[in-house]
C-alpha cells in the first residue's frame, strides 16, 4: 500500500552508511538506509521533502521498502521543513 509522508530525518555518513526516517501521514516513523536511495533512483533528498512510500515491519521496526519523491502532497499530519 502506498502511503504519503515527509522526510523527517536524513543523515549522510561516510561510505553510504547514512540513514533517514519518513514520517507518514499516520504519524508513524519509518526507517530507511542511505544506500537504498540510488536503488530507488533518488539523487538528492532533504528534510521536509514530500514522498510516497511503501513499508513493512521487520524485527519490530517499520522500514521503508520503496520510496519516491512526490509532486503532490496532501499529508496534513507530517512535519514541515525546519
Amino acid at each position: 500500500m502506498i502511503q504519503l509522508g515527509r522526510v523527517h530525518t536524513f543523515k549522510r555518513r561516510a561510505q553510504g552508511q547514512g540513514f533517514g526516517f519518513v514520517r507518514g501521514e499516520n504519524g508513524g516513523e519509518y526507517f530507511f538506509p542511505e544506500e537504498m536511495l540510488s536503488k530507488w533512483g533518488i539523487e538528492s533528498l532533504r528534510r521536509g521533502d514530500a514522498v510516497e512510500f511503501e513499508s513493512r515491519v521487520h524485527n519490530g521496526r517499520r522500514q521503508v521498502t520503496r520510496l519516491r519523491l512526490s509532486d503532490a502532497m496532501s499529508c496534513t499530519d507530517c512535519s514541515d521543513r525546519n
